[in-house]
């Protein structure tokens, strides 16, 4: 249901559009407005904070491009229930996302050329030069992770449990300052669910709500992955080739670490965000 305050928002921008409600996460609301526009809603302070900084992003990469990213029409804030909600409008990238099972039926030059195409992208991407001020420094976010375990998790575990997890973060934190490579403006996000597709060919990227300055091989990632959600390692090697990656090596070597702490990962997202299956599964592997 779609409540009056962003309806009436809606019909003064677009009078008679046809609006739908298209994601909802913990921190925002998303609605398609006809099939031109994309509304996002912040639910909270965080989320407003959020959409300001993707919308900074947005106009320092508009035009840097070759595929198509979104384009901010319009911010502001709105009062729902008496509490002063951020909201973004940009334009909708057309396009659909393909599953990994529709994405290893293309051919093999089709999936060439995407991987071509993804590789200008992130070059392009990667090259923008930008003052915006939003660093992403892991250290800090495994530092926190680990805070935040030991916190409300540690009692759960024995001494020797307990020991492991905090020699498992000190090590990834060596890793993660021996390893760090060029530091540029990333998507950080970059995984099939925010890749999008035209007549199989690649044509376009969206959500780019975690993006910042940080690791550029952290846009390597996601496309690097083996598993049920995304295309595939062999795919990501792909990738890495024609971008003229130096260490691609490297790159792999970060992935499989990446893999190694989701457990912990999804013990610190899942409490966060309420997700139950997801907390019962992080202490199952752990």
């Amino acid at each position: 249901m779609i409540n009056k305050e962003i309806k009436t928002l809606i019909e003064n921008l677009y009078p008679q559009a046809k609006i739908k409600l298209i994601s909802e996460g913990d921190h925002s609301k998303a609605y398609k407005i006809n099939n031109d526009y994309v509304l996002k809603v912040a639910k909270n302070d965080e989320g407003s904070k959020g959409l300001v900084k993707e919308c900074k992003i947005l106009k320092a990469i508009k035009g840097k491009t070759t595929v198509a990213v979104p384009k901010v029409v319009k911010t502001g804030s709105i009062t729902i229930k008496n509490k002063e909600c951020g909201y973004s409008i940009c334009s909708l990238v057309e396009g659909k996302k393909l599953s990994p099972e529709q994405f290893k039926k293309l051919s093999k030059p089709q999936r060439e050329q995407i991987a071509k195409d993804i590789a200008l992208f992130l070059t392009e991407l990667h090259a923008i030069e930008t003052n915006i001020p939003y660093k992403i420094n892991r250290l800090q976010e495994l530092d926190e992770q680990l805070e935040f375990i030991k916190q409300h998790y540690f009692e759960r575990f024995d001494k020797r449990k307990q020991n492991q997890i905090i020699k498992f973060y000190e090590k990834e934190k060596e890793f993660t300052k021996q390893t760090t490579n060029r530091i540029c403006l990333i998507h950080n996000d970059f995984s099939s669910s925010n890749i999008l597709f035209d007549d199989n060919n690649f044509a376009g990227v969206i959500d780019f709500g975690d993006a910042g300055i940080g690791d550029e091989d952290n846009d390597f990632l996601c496309l690097l992955e083996n598993s049920n959600e995304e295309f595939g390692r062999n795919f990501g090697k792909l990738v890495l080739k024609y971008y003229e990656h130096e260490n691609p090596d490297l790159a792999i070597e970060k992935e499989k670490h990446k893999n190694a702490i989701w457990k912990y990962e999804e013990l610190y997202y899942g409490t966060l965000y309420n997700d139950k299956e997801m907390i019962e599964e992080a202490l199952q592997n752990i």
